[in-house]
């Protein structure tokens, strides 16, 4: 099923035109995946992203502090639990550059 401006999954349709036809039919489906990664891609970031719960923020730093986990996973936790959105709506706009 495909959606409005979108060529179907495996089409050679949705192929970069800048591939040639005589490269091996798996190269021309990774181009397809490509091009399906980027629409969705578009489709996520349009999405409207929940509130950040302030609770499991500190839930996730305190998993760290006891040595449940590890700092990088703490940081990519935090990340996309909206710990940067935070933070900037904390501090405000930012001032802008002269130039």
């Amino acid at each position: 099923m495909s959606s409005p401006g979108k060529p179907p999954v495996g089409s050679l349709a949705s192929t970069p035109a800048s591939l040639p036809a005589s490269l091996p039919k798996f190269c021309q489906l990774a181009a397809d995946r490509t091009e399906e990664r980027r629409w969705f891609a578009g489709i996520l970031d349009s999405m409207e992203k929940p509130p950040t719960d302030v609770a499991k923020l500190l839930e996730q730093w305190m998993e760290w502090e006891r040595g449940d986990e590890t700092p990088g996973r703490v940081l990519a936790n935090l990340k996309t639990g909206g710990l940067p959105d935070l933070l900037r709506s904390l501090v405000g706009p930012e001032p802008e550059a002269d130039s």
